[in-house]
């Protein structure tokens, strides 16, 4: 028996040099091979492979670590003056962080490359409230099958830079934001397809994970027939864009563009969120019927669906000259403005339900068609102006303040507001009217409406003439273009009335132009 006991331990003790035991430990300068796995390459000789493990780097003649065998730690820790390191996972290799994650005081950028091929999956994972870390790059990439990047419980991606490849045969690379997990302030690219029929990358908040402060760009598909990349808020859970900024670039002819996607009940925050090309914020697949971002920019598509989008809480002053539409599941999709900022609508817009407006300034500025849609325009409050058109328009409420017609507004200059339909201006809008001369030259604003209503509403004239006009100028305040006259006066400008302006005097008629139209006539 004895025998037997010493045997055993001889074969034990045998067995032990050979096999690499976990705790923490440093980078050797002068490693033997680039394997992590080999403890001959550490100081003392053990592999950092545990959940409290940490692998510590300094400088090193070799900077290229490779995983053999899946690796759980409790962080990375690159010191001060340490050499600048790519550290790479492939062949089904899987990296668990469960302390801290990456702490990078070195001073230069840190790589970590994911790289799945020969079919089977590379991935890391960050738990509990481990970090990717500050100043380190992310390349995840998919050549053959996908590549993955978790960040579980209350893990952050810090301020690293994460890019996340389009296929290059099938699948694109893919990433997860899950449980109370933030993107915090990274900077997150997911790119679109390679070649034709290739999916693009993939990025997707869950739960109540919050893209924070982050800057998440989509981009298009690189060829004909490829996927562009998407960034999906998901059904499950509130998961919020919270501060980010969410970009969804075009892509070449014939390909798909990013792809922006809020689903459920998830949110908007304030979040500024840009479209170029056939890049798209696409909402049709939301069940609740709102969503409030921040702001909206660019020329690319939004597909409301049935939602009401309210754009304006983080008060930036923008301009989208993109589609807002219905898109596919119908209707009605509605735009609601909020915030100080002013909002520059410049194409044809489809969406069915209108635009309500409840604060800041919204301009028109589209050459053709309705810059807010076959739909009516409300203003409950706030500036609508521009020299674009409207389908109908409303201005006040009846009971409210602060509803503005200006033409002006947001243009630096004179314009004509047009309203193809009915306008609206109830005992609580005010129409500001502005109108410039110097000598013989006089720009005025000018509304043009199919129909017009005014009950009791403000009348203010900026002006900023020079000089006195010469008897029997007109200036035209509202074009009517119905047969029909206009229907009720402002309070403070009834028909016939003089209203002194600097040293010119104007006398209003409701009867005026070709009949029905509200003008001001210089009178001695």
């Amino acid at each position: 028996m004895k025998t037997l006991r010493l045997l055993f331990l001889t074969l034990t003790l045998a067995l032990a040099t050979h096999v690499a035991r976990a705790g923490s430990a440093t980078w050797d300068l002068n490693p033997a091979t680039n394997d992590w796995n080999s403890a001959a390459n550490w100081t003392p000789a053990t592999v950092p492979n545990g959940t409290s493990d940490i692998a510590t780097f300094g400088l090193s003649n070799v900077t290229d670590p490779t995983f053999s065998v899946p690796t759980s730690l409790g962080g990375i820790v690159f010191n001060a003056g340490a050499s600048a390191y790519t550290i790479a996972f492939g062949h089904g290799r899987t990296l668990n962080f469960y302390g801290a994650g990456i702490t990078n005081n070195s001073g230069v950028t840190q790589t970590m490359v994911l790289d799945a091929f020969r079919g089977v999956v590379a991935q890391i994972v960050f738990h509990n409230s481990s970090s990717a870390g500050d100043e380190t790059i992310y390349s995840v990439d998919a050549p053959n099958l996908i590549s993955s990047l978790f960040f579980e419980d209350s893990s952050s991606a810090g301020s690293s830079s994460i890019n996340l490849a389009g296929g290059s045969d099938i699948y694109g690379s893919h990433m997860t934001f899950a449980t109370d997990s933030t993107a915090a302030s990274a900077n997150i690219t997911v790119n679109g397809g390679l070649t034709n029929a290739a999916q693009g990358a993939d990025a997707t908040f869950f739960d109540q994970a919050t893209s924070d402060h982050a800057t998440i760009t989509a981009h298009g598909g690189a060829v004909a027939g490829a996927g562009g990349g998407i960034v999906v808020f998901a059904a499950s859970g509130s998961s919020t864009a919270a501060d980010a900024t969410l970009i969804a670039d075009g892509s070449v002819a014939g390909a798909d563009g990013g792809f922006l996607s809020f689903l459920g009940t998830s949110e908007g925050g304030t979040s500024r969120i840009e479209l170029s090309g056939n890049g798209t914020l696409d909402l049709t697949g939301r069940t609740s019927h709102t969503l409030t971002i921040g702001s909206l920019e660019g020329d690319g598509i939004v597909s409301l669906g049935k939602v009401n989008l309210t754009v304006g809480s983080n008060s930036l002053s923008t301009v989208f000259s993109g589609m807002l539409q219905d898109g596919t599941g119908g209707g009605p999709g509605m735009l609601t403005k909020v915030g100080t900022g002013t909002l520059t609508l410049t194409g044809a817009n489809s969406l069915t339900g209108g635009v309500t407006m409840s604060a800041g300034t919204l301009v028109a500025a589209n050459g053709g068609g309705s810059a807010t849609g076959p739909g009516s325009l409300q203003v409950n409050s706030g500036t609508v102006g521009g020299s674009g058109t409207v389908a109908t328009a409303s201005f006040g409420t009846g009971a409210g303040s602060g509803a503005v017609l200006a033409p002006a507004a947001g243009t630096n200059k004179n314009s004509t507001f047009t309203v193809t339909g009915q306008l609206t201006l109830k005992s609580d809008a005010t129409y500001l009217y502005t109108a410039r001369a110097k000598g013989r030259k006089i720009r005025t604003d000018k509304v043009v409406a199919g129909s017009v209503t005014i009950s009791q509403a403000a009348f203010t004239f900026q002006s900023r003439i020079v000089g006195t006009l010469a008897a029997g100028t007109t200036l035209t305040v509202i074009s009517n273009l119905s047969s029909l006259p206009i229907s009720g006066t402002f309070s403070n400008l009834p028909d016939g009335a003089i209203l002194t302006v600097g040293s010119n005097k104007f006398q209003a008629s409701y009867e005026g132009g070709d009949g029905n139209d509200l003008t001001l006539t210089v009178v001695p």
